[in-house]
């Protein structure tokens, strides 16, 4: 017999994936997109390219369901870490040890996932070529 578990998720913060414990459970990506598509849509304002490589990676991360919910949450911060300070002038910005640590940090969780490491090596030298050039 297959249960199927579903649950809705609600709030600007909540991280979730879940499955039943069955061969045909699926995975449910709840995430609170609002503040990272906040931070895109004021990189937009002023770079188009730049605002477009953080939605190809934001994309290719929430549509991988093959991608484990520990390193999808972890990739997610990272992203909206990055597309925070992407949105900040330079001089409001973390040091540069702290976001090419944070660079570093999302391009090793790419490596668990082809589609996402596939959009990372993409559009991850648009992001890294801003933040840290």
């Amino acid at each position: 017999m297959t249960t199927n578990i579903v649950n809705n998720i609600y709030g600007d913060n909540a991280n979730v994936a879940s499955t039943a414990h069955s061969p045909n459970s699926g995975a449910a990506f709840a995430s609170g997109n609002a503040i990272i598509n906040q931070h895109i849509g004021n990189i937009q304002q002023g770079n188009q390219e730049l605002a477009n490589a953080f939605k190809n990676v934001l994309e290719a991360l929430k549509t991988d369901a093959a991608l484990d919910p520990a390193k999808r949450a972890e990739a997610e911060q990272q992203l909206t870490f990055l597309a925070e300070q992407a949105a900040k002038s330079k001089q409001q910005r973390q040091p540069l040890a702290v976001i090419k640590s944070v660079l570093s940090g999302i391009a090793q969780v790419t490596t668990f996932s082809v589609n996402l490491s596939k959009a990372w090596e993409t559009f991850g030298p648009v992001i890294a070529g801003y933040l840290a050039g």
